[in-house]
């Protein structure tokens, strides 16, 4: 754990192994994940987004469209 400027940022390492990536690909292909999802933007607001993501705003994953 991390912190830096009043915020804590944690980092999380491991070692992939063969049947970690086998459950996470059986989760995967049975809709067993979920993944949070903040917002979605177009590609010409991803400023917005990092800044989003700079200010420890963003309660999940951004998606950024490309049209």
């Amino acid at each position: 754990l991390l912190s830096t400027g009043g915020r804590r940022i944690g980092v999380l390492a491991v070692r992939p192994n063969k049947e970690d990536l086998q459950t996470v690909a059986r989760l995967a292909a049975t809709r067993g994940l979920h993944v949070p999802i903040d917002r979605t933007y177009p590609l010409e607001e991803v400023p917005e987004a990092l800044r989003r993501i700079g200010h420890g705003r963003s309660l999940g994953k951004m998606i950024i469209e490309i049209n």
